[in-house]
């Protein structure tokens, strides 16, 4: 799910204290750790959520920022049970690692959160799915780690497309130009550029099928 979408649920009540301008951020699994490195556990593109018990003073908090960062979260939220309130020292690395950060009321428990968190990923076509991850490269809604995020182009697309479902292919213009494609193209390739936008527009329905070379394309 979008952070954004995260951050304001009602009922979570969730504050954010750093990353304003990156709520677009698309969170896809949660891990709760109060390890102050916790990298061996993370996958990337979680929000991670912590009680700040690995928290011994402010210098703890730049390496756990660190840590999690280098390994790929997305967010991280911390509950304020332990110490009354998120520690300034954290909020600064944060800011620093670039890392959003969201303070969790006392009363409100992780496992809220992760069931949120869950439940969107469940969702037909949700950001945990191979639909959605297409869907936020497609509409620049996926962090890449690359500055202001913004649409991929087609040949990302489609590594991802061939990635989750073992299949790959060419997108082509109207007048057969490669507009993108997902691995390298075979030496009849031109002959197909010319002859399938032919065919396709003289073709009673889309999608239709064509035999190429005697193969169906």
């Amino acid at each position: 799910m979008l952070l954004r979408a995260l951050a304001e649920t009602p009922e979570l009540r969730l504050r954010v204290l750093v990353g304003e301008d990156a709520l677009d951020r698309t969170v896809d699994g949660v891990y709760t750790t109060d390890l102050l490195d916790p990298r061996r556990y993370l996958t990337g593109g979680e929000i991670v959520l912590t009680g700040l018990m690995w928290r011994r003073g402010p210098a703890d908090s730049d390496a756990f920022v660190a840590a999690v960062t280098a390994a790929g979260a997305m967010a991280l939220a911390a509950g304020d049970a332990a110490l009354g309130s998120v520690p300034e020292d954290l909020v600064a690395a944060c800011r620093r690692h670039r890392l959003p950060l969201l303070e969790v009321p006392v009363d409100v428990s992780f496992a809220a959160i992760t069931e949120r968190v869950l439940a969107a990923r469940l969702q037909p076509g949700g950001p945990g799915t191979a639909v959605g991850r297409l869907r936020a490269l497609a509409s620049g809604q996926a962090d890449r780690g690359a500055g202001e995020p913004k649409p991929a182009s087609l040949a990302e697309v489609l590594a991802v497309a061939a990635a989750e479902y073992g299949v790959t292919g060419h997108v082509l213009s109207g007048a057969g130009r490669l507009a993108g494609r997902g691995r390298p193209a075979c030496h009849r390739a031109h002959r197909r550029r010319a002859v399938l936008p032919v065919r396709h527009h003289r073709a009673a329905r889309a999608p239709a099928g064509r035999l190429v070379s005697g193969r169906r394309r």
